[in-house]
């Protein structure tokens, strides 16, 4: 999912302002607050889907502002545990449903290690 956010620099910060969900992070160096866009990205789509809402990519990228892609691996395990809690389903549950491990549910659901 690809998404645009503004980065401009105040007090030797970079920030990084996800202007559709009118959230704001910050970070030191490019790699820092790439990586803080990413995760202040993540975390609003989940926020959407928990709301019910639906995210798509952003189609076009507004004037002063820069692409920031949420990587996929991240985004599935979120949009998996989304579903799950939707559901109102325990990932034991869920696990025992689809006929797998609770530990390789678990991972499914984990962005670092899905």
């Amino acid at each position: 999912m690809r998404l645009a956010v503004s980065v401009s620099e105040e007090d030797g910060w970079k920030m990084a302002d996800a202007v559709r969900f009118k959230r704001l992070t910050q970070g030191k160096s490019d790699e820092e607050i790439r990586r803080m866009a990413q995760d202040l990205l993540l975390n609003c789509v989940v926020w959407e889907w928990k709301s019910a809402r639906e995210v798509e990519s952003d189609q076009k990228l507004p004037e002063g502002c820069e692409w920031v892609t949420i990587p996929a691996k991240p985004l599935l395990a979120a949009r998996i545990a989304s579903q799950r809690q939707k559901s109102g389903m325990t990932m034991k549950e869920v696990a025992a449903k689809l006929g797998v491990g609770i530990s390789t549910y678990q991972r499914w659901e984990s962005p670092k290690l899905c």
